[in-house]
């Protein structure tokens, strides 16, 4: 009998940094990593007050005016 070992494994970084610099340091990092057992990748961003008030769109939300627009 066969017994396969899967592994995953979930990836939390928590940051500062606003989602278009996380995104594009991800990108370049990960470039060549295996990513098949990756299971979730979650990226939280941790404002201070100051920050409230500035609403920096997203990467979705970005690409979905971007979309918009082309139609």
């Amino acid at each position: 009998m066969f017994h396969f070992l899967w592994m995953y494994f979930q990836v939390t970084v928590i940051t500062s940094q606003p989602g278009r610099t996380i995104v594009g340091l991800l990108e370049v990092g990960l470039k060549d990593a295996d990513l098949v057992p990756l299971r979730r990748l979650l990226v939280v961003q941790i404002c201070t007050a100051a920050d409230w008030g500035h609403n920096t769109p997203s990467p979705e939300d970005t690409r979905a005016e971007a979309d918009g627009r082309r139609l």
